[in-house]
């Protein structure tokens, strides 16, 4: 992967997209090199239980970040089942 650059996994479900997220996290903090954790299909607490499974140990502060994108998905997902209208952009707030 060129370094820098971001990159865009597309594969059905369990092809090993989250696996291969988690270990370019962990191999990243490895080197000393921090990294951005963007949860889509859960919190940011289960987001980091799940590295501590895969190895993760005591990080720096702020080599490991987290942007919670399910909390915002979330109820906008929940907004589009109660309107029905699945471009609803409404978030609770």
């Amino acid at each position: 992967m060129p370094p820098k650059n971001p990159i865009l996994l597309v594969g059905p479900s369990g092809s090993g997209k989250s696996t291969f997220c988690e270990q370019v996290i962990l191999q990243n903090l490895a080197m000393d090199r921090p990294a951005i954790f963007v949860t889509t299909e859960y919190g940011p607490s289960e987001a980091e239980r799940t590295l501590k499974e895969q190895g993760l140990s005591k990080v720096e502060t702020g080599m490991l970040n987290y942007v919670d994108a399910y909390k915002k998905q979330h109820a906008k997902e929940t907004k589009r089942i109660a309107t029905g209208d699945p471009y609803c952009e409404w978030e609770f707030r």
